[in-house]
Order: structure tokens, then C-alpha cells, then sequence
């Protein structure tokens, strides 16, 4: 993809920003995710060792980042800029897992709470594979059931496409493919397919086949839990269910694979009024992002696109998604992250999931969505 240039203040100081090394200034908004000097650096992780082409999530083993004692991992957030001072922001994974299983105690109007929804995450940033562990430490206490599939371990950075050659596609491409064209698509299924055709994993064929990408550049992981492999991905159109895409800092590629999963999500019979989007700014126009222009032309209300805060997530997770006192309750989980990734033992430089391209500029004339505002999804 090629860069876009950005027109105004706000972005500029951004890209300043993305170039900096750390300092305890600029990360004061990270939680766990902060860089730590004494967190253990980065290992190779092992490849898979049997089909299908991801590693699967053992407790206590190479996969599972609470291994590696002080390591933590995240999701970045739309950077806080104050003045001239622009700060990270991050939800860590223990927070987002917190968030999660706060969520899951609601009671709604009929006296039942959400441990027993099905629940299905995707983590295509950097470093994915380190939610894992976290959220395991909350299903692994309720029936939900649950499947988990990461770009990446918890010590590796996800790669977006190539911008000279390649085969056009990476991990979060693929698992779009996977979903839209399976017959009746189920959570294993799909991870799998995602897995052997990521052209950076370890399939030995993926499909389309690489054009330069590397081999084992990246390994997928996947989790499951109290029968997760079987979770419907396509539901009953009558359901109440909620999807949550998420890009914090996002860049052409993110753009057009979020526009993507919302179309491919209405095309599975999904209802607009049960997807959100966390997506940079909040604030875009149609004509600078292709997933405002998809948002807007099928009809979804502003308040569905939204700031990528970690605190509005957090807010979200235990409002919208798992609501308290409804009478007519959600009854499946989904949530993608598509960018970025954080680690608190890497330097802010390396959660970077870039290849070229530069964060989409948000506002300008006509532009559309929930912005700063704290407008609940309506």
C-alpha cells in the first residue's frame, strides 16, 4: 500500500511520535504493556508440530506467555494527545481479560449472567498470542465456550502484506477469506484454515502460494475451551450477538480488512446494530477510509464507529457487550484486533505492525463517527 500523507497537527506529532524511543513520559498510559528493562527480550518461538499449522495453546508450555515471569502484552490505542505531548495508550491483557470476565458476571433481566456465552477472540497484532493466558485464567472458571486464535506468539511481531511482491495476503486476509467461504463456518475450521494459508506461518502450502514471504516468520496459536472448536460463526439472524473489531492505530491495510469483515459479517446475517467498531481517531471520512464509506452506505449509526480508547473498550465490554438488566441478551461473543500490538519487553518501536504505510488521517470536512464522544453504541 502506499503511505498517506497527513494533513494536520494532531497526525504529524503522531508520526514524531511513532519515531521516538521510549521515556517515561510517553509511555505513562500502558499499563502492563509499559517497556520494561528487566521483562525477558525476545525468543524464538518453535514452530507447530503437527497439522493444522498453528501451535496449540498449552498451559505451561513455549505458548503460554505467563511463563516468562513480568511479561505482559496488549493492545495499542489511539495515542492521547495533550498540548504538544502525544502518549501511548494501551489495554494490557490483563486488563482486557478483567474487562472481559466483568462482563460475563452481568446479570441480565432474566437473573442469568454471560458465563456460559460463546466466546471467540482473533488477535491479528503483534504479540497476539500473549492475551491468551489471561483469558484463560477467566474461562477456565465459567462454561463459556471458548476459542482463541493469534497471528503470532506472545514474543513475535505479526506482519501486515508485502508491499513489493507477496502473495497480497497475511494472517488477518486470511482469516477473512476462511470466514467468508467456508459452508457454515465453525471457530476451529476457520483458525485452521487462517493458520496454513497465513503466507508468513508455517503452512507448508498456503494458498495462494508465497511470493516472498518467509517461511515461519510468524506462528499462529490457537486456544480452546469447553467445546470452542464448534462455535457457529454464522448465527441465527434473530439473534442478539456482539461483534467487536478493533484498530487503534490504523493504516490502509487495517482500513480495507475492517471495511471487509463488516461486509462479510452483514453477509452472514449478522445486524449492523451488533458490530462496533474501535477504529484510531473514531473520526474519518468517507473519502479517506474505506470502512467509514462501508459503515455509512449500509447504514450504520455514527456511534458504532469509536474512538480506539482503551478505557471506552474497557466500558463497552461491560455495557454493551455483556449489558446488565436486558431482557432480550446477547448470546455470542466475537472480537478482532487487526492492529496494533504491544509487549512491555520490546521497545515502543518494535509494537509497530507497519510495512510502509502511515496511520490514515482522521477528521476533515464531512467526516463521520462517534469521535472523542462518549456516545454509547445506539
Amino acid at each position: 500500500m502506499k503511505s498517506r500523507v497527513l494533513h494536520f497537527l494532531s497526525c504529524s506529532l503522531l508520526l514524531v511520535f511513532l519515531s521516538l524511543f521510549p521515556t517515561p513520559l510517553l509511555h505513562a498510559q500502558l499499563g502492563l504493556c509499559a517497556p520494561d528493562a528487566t521483562a525477558v527480550g525476545p525468543a524464538a518461538p518453535p514452530p507447530p508440530q503437527a497439522m493444522p499449522s498453528y501451535y496449540p495453546w498449552v498451559k505451561g508450555k513455549a505458548g503460554d506467555q505467563s511463563t516468562v515471569q513480568g511479561q505482559h502484552s496488549g493492545l495499542v490505542g489511539w495515542p492521547n494527545i495533550v498540548g504538544n505531548n502525544v502518549f501511548y495508550t494501551a489495554i494490557d491483557d490483563v486488563t482486557f481479560a478483567n474487562a472481559v470476565g466483568t462482563g460475563l458476571s452481568n446479570q441480565d433481566g432474566n437473573g442469568n449472567d454471560y458465563t456460559s456465552v460463546p466466546l471467540v477472540f482473533v488477535f491479528g497484532e503483534c504479540f497476539g498470542g500473549g492475551m491468551i493466558d489471561e483469558l484463560d485464567a477467566i474461562v477456565s472458571q465459567t462454561t463459556n465456550p471458548t476459542s482463541i486464535v493469534s497471528a503470532s506468539f506472545f514474543n513475535q511481531r505479526a506482519l501486515y502484506p508485502l508491499n513489493e511482491g507477496g502473495n497480497d495476503l497475511d494472517f488477518v486476509w486470511a482469516y477473512y477469506i476462511a470466514l467468508g467461504t467456508l459452508n457454515n463456518p465453525t471457530a476451529q475450521p476457520v483458525a485452521a484454515q487462517a493458520a496454513a494459508n497465513d503466507p508468513f506461518g508455517w503452512g507448508a502450502s498456503p494458498s495462494p502460494p508465497r511470493n516472498g514471504e518467509v517461511l515461519g516468520s510468524e506462528t499462529p496459536e490457537y486456544y480452546s475451551n469447553n467445546g470452542g472448536d464448534t462455535i457457529a460463526l454464522k448465527r441465527n439472524n434473530n439473534e442478539v450477538n456482539r461483534i467487536i473489531l478493533w484498530a487503534g492505530i490504523p493504516e490502509a491495510t487495517d482500513d480495507y480488512q475492517l471495511s471487509e469483515l463488516v461486509k462479510t459479517f452483514l453477509d452472514l446475517g449478522y445486524k449492523k446494530e451488533n458490530i462496533v467498531v474501535f477504529f484510531g481517531a473514531g473520526w474519518y471520512t468517507p473519502g479517506n477510509s474505506i470502512l467509514v464509506k462501508t459503515m455509512k452506505d449500509t447504514g450504520f449509526k455514527a456511534s458504532h464507529l469509536r474512538l480506539a480508547f482503551p478505557g471506552d473498550l474497557q466500558t463497552q465490554l461491560d455495557k454493551w457487550a455483556f449489558p446488565a438488566g436486558t431482557q432480550n441478551p446477547p448470546k455470542f461473543f466475537f472480537f478482532l484486533a487487526a492492529d496494533h500490538g504491544c509487549n512491555n519487553a520490546f521497545q515502543l518501536a518494535d509494537w509497530e505492525k507497519r510495512n510502509g504505510e502511515e496511520p490514515l488521517a482522521p477528521g476533515g470536512e464531512g467526516a463521520w463517527g462517534n469521535g472523542p464522544g462518549s456516545q454509547p453504541p445506539d
